[in-house]
């Protein structure tokens, strides 16, 4: 079917419907306009009723035998604990971020009681040793950034 060459962008679509009509996905309108196309232009004729007997050779040819039955495939051993730790990776920055939002809002100006909330110590139950420098880090005490509560609209 590579012989027939596209003469032009209606004979592209033309070839195009072609193919939709053979699993019944044209609406009435464009088969009318593919039938009005093929009753004018030879290749694109020739092309629709060579592609029309391949298909109906390809469906009624028996199905091809499996060398094997399919199997389902078995999650890999310790995919869901992976999942796991992603989750609670991804509650702990959460609960630390509502944390942080929530002791913005509750701040009487002052900025104390913002800055009590947002400097509490991470906890974190593993021995990770790349948990260590966070860890460390969040039990330094921090300058007071009340200059900055203005920036977040509250």
């Amino acid at each position: 079917m590579d012989d027939v060459k596209s003469s032009s962008p209606l004979c592209e679509r033309a070839q195009e419907w072609a193919s939709l009509d053979l699993d019944g996905e044209l609406s009435a309108f464009e088969g009318r306009l593919l039938q009005s196309h093929l009753e004018r232009c030879a290749p694109c004729n020739s092309f629709a009723a060579r592609l029309d007997g391949f298909t109906a050779q390809l469906r009624l040819a028996p199905p091809e035998s499996l060398r094997r039955p399919p199997m389902a495939l078995s999650p890999a051993r310790g995919g869901s604990g992976l999942r796991a730790g992603a989750a609670a990776a991804a509650l702990l920055v959460a609960a630390i971020g509502l944390g942080g939002f929530l002791a913005a809002r509750a701040d009487d100006g002052s900025g104390q009681a913002g800055r009590a909330l947002v400097t509490a110590p991470i906890i974190a139950t593993s021995p990770d040793a790349t948990l260590r420098p966070l860890r460390l880090t969040s039990l330094r005490p921090r300058p007071d950034l009340g200059f900055a509560k203005h920036l977040l609209p509250l």
